[in-house]
């Protein structure tokens, strides 16, 4: 299902009307005060976003998703991950999200970071980043394992993968390996370099909020975590292809 907003969604009335009421789905969270506040279209690829300033000063991100799967921006923001800046407040139709509410974000996206470290040759710098973005992406793994441990299920896995072998008409096999103490979680489903910013000591993952690629996907509620890792190696191979880095 694909929401259409009708109406002005540049004009603070129109906030009036649907961050208090709900505007027909289901509210949960902290909504942010649109009273006396000012609000204004910002510039994203991840579809229509909105910058509100509250009377008190506060700034307010919100995004507006067209399309969802499975409000998994409320899924993050439930995990209550120190590592995540995720949603404090939403609006939800059915499972999906439909309005999701952030603080905005401080500090500078590792990627342009490691761009403006690569350009300057200066590849140790390059390499502490790339490791502090893995860092952060553990610490938030372990704690959504603390939080949303998955069961291990060996036969759902590896009839996951005969699906994948027939698709790309594989010559191997495909096997996961499990045991006993194999664990499952749920992905970030927006990771890369440019998910993370780095704000002196402190690295802190955004982008917690799905979308139109996830959403126009065939179905798989399956992913592995290691999508999440394989999407930031790439986004540092588009990264050093576009600087002619090898």
């Amino acid at each position: 299902m694909m929401f259409l907003p009708t109406g002005d969604v540049e004009s603070i009335d129109w906030w009036k009307r649907v961050i208090p009421v709900g505007g027909g789905g289901k509210r949960w969270g902290d909504p942010p005060n649109v009273e006396g506040g000012k609000i204004e279209s910002i510039s994203s690829l991840s579809g229509p976003t909105f910058l509100l300033t509250e009377k008190s000063g506060r700034k307010v991100i919100i995004r507006l998703l067209l399309l969802d799967e499975k409000g998994h921006g409320r899924t993050l923001s439930e995990l209550g991950s120190e590592h995540l800046n995720s949603a404090f407040g939403g609006l939800q139709v059915g499972k999906q999200d439909l309005l999701l509410f952030f603080r905005q974000d401080e500090g500078q996206r590792a990627d342009e970071l490691l761009s403006a470290a690569l350009r300057d040759g200066d590849f140790d710098e390059g390499r502490k980043i790339c490791g502090r973005v893995g860092q952060v992406l553990g610490r938030f793994h372990i704690d959504s394992l603390n939080k949303k441990s998955l069961p291990n299920d060996e036969r759902k896995w590896n009839a996951r993968l005969k699906s994948l072998e027939d698709r790309v008409l594989s010559n191997t096999l495909w096997r996961a390996p499990h045991s006993y103490n194999t664990l499952a979680t749920i992905t970030h489903r927006n990771f890369g370099l440019q998910a993370v910013y780095i704000d002196g000591d402190e690295a802190v993952i955004t982008c917690c909020h799905d979308g139109i690629p996830n959403a126009i996907l065939p179905t798989s509620r399956d992913y592995p975590v290691i999508r999440d890792l394989a999407a930031a190696y790439r986004s540092l191979a588009v990264l050093c292809d576009e600087l002619g880095v090898s």
